[in-house]
């Protein structure tokens, strides 16, 4: 090679970048890169000396200006189209939000579910196609809390009384069609949630006419006895103040205490209140009784009244 062509051979200079328009499309030609002396322009794929005013006279050039103006024209189309698209979705996100505020409106469904709804819909639904399958009407709903869900969480919950200490809540009425309704709730700590949790055990029906405190504990025990929980494993009893409950001689608790002799009782607070207040009540004067009343009275009769 002649020497004279080595000497006069230019190279590139990293502070050509610094200029704002070559830094657009100046790039370093891949198999020159040790000490290049040949660039690329990225907007024309062309291949150009590395010298600065080779740069500058491409970058005047009319092909290359016309390549940018095409280049700016592409990036605004698809700008505008992404611009388009991101609003095209928070308009259906809004929609979607308006039929669901909608829908808890229509069927007065409690406004306090929609933190936990939203949540649980984004985790089933991640793949339309599963939601367009669904099928769900009040017959299959029905059938599936009753006997697939209803019948898994008591299975839960029973295994849990069977190696775990828990407190009865108890209660029972009389409806209309004679029956006694016996309500049996648990309360216990979940070993693995590690807190302590109320549950619904069962709802027994029993004929009113048979509604002895021996009977109503004959069933409470007899299911107790057909689901394996021990006995011993009960704790306490709340209940309320009813003699046929917490009475001494015949009473569901003394029928409970023979089996069970370290259960506790623990009586209805807002029972127990009302009787303390009952009884407080006797000691007052009438006439303070008749003051509170007419007070009342007055009071609750008008909205006009009551701003006195």
């Amino acid at each position: 090679m002649n020497p004279i062509e080595t000497s006069n051979k230019k190279t590139f200079q990293k502070s050509w970048l610094d200029d704002p328009i070559l830094k657009i499309f100046v790039e370093i030609y891949p198999n020159d890169s040790s000490k290049p002396s040949k660039l690329q322009c990225k907007i024309c794929n062309k291949i150009i000396n590395a010298g600065k005013s080779e740069l500058t006279k491409h970058a005047e050039g009319k092909g290359h200006i016309k390549n940018m103006k095409l280049l700016c024209s592409n990036k605004k189309i698809n700008d505008d189209f992404t611009v388009n698209q991101a609003n095209r979705h928070s308009d259906k996100v809004k929609e979607a939000e308006l039929h669901l505020c909608y829908f808890f409106a229509e069927h007065n469904v409690a406004i306090n579910i929609v933190e936990h709804l939203i949540p649980l819909l984004q985790k089933l639904f991640t793949d339309p196609k599963v939601l367009a399958d669904v099928t769900l009407g009040r017959t299959k709903c029905t059938e599936i809390i009753k006997n697939i869900l209803a019948n898994k969480e008591l299975d839960n919950t029973v295994s849990e009384l069977r190696v775990t200490p828990f407190s009865v809540l108890i209660d029972e009425s009389t409806d209309i069609t004679d029956q006694k309704n016996l309500c049996i709730l648990v309360r216990y700590v979940n070993r693995r949630k590690g807190k302590a949790e109320t549950k619904l055990l069962e709802l027994l029906r029993i004929n009113a006419a048979e509604g002895t405190a021996e009977k109503l504990y004959n069933e409470f025990k007899k299911y107790l006895e057909s689901h394996n929980i021990p006995l011993k494993n009960i704790v306490g009893l709340a209940c309320d103040g009813y003699n046929l409950m917490v009475g001494v001689k015949n009473s569901f608790y003394s029928h409970l205490k023979k089996d069970v002799p370290h259960a506790l009782l623990i009586q209805c607070i807002c029972h127990s209140a009302a009787i303390v207040a009952s009884k407080a009540c006797e000691e007052l004067p009438r006439s303070t009784e008749e003051i509170l009343r007419l007070t009342y009275s007055y009071v609750s009769g008008s909205a006009k009244d009551a701003k006195y």
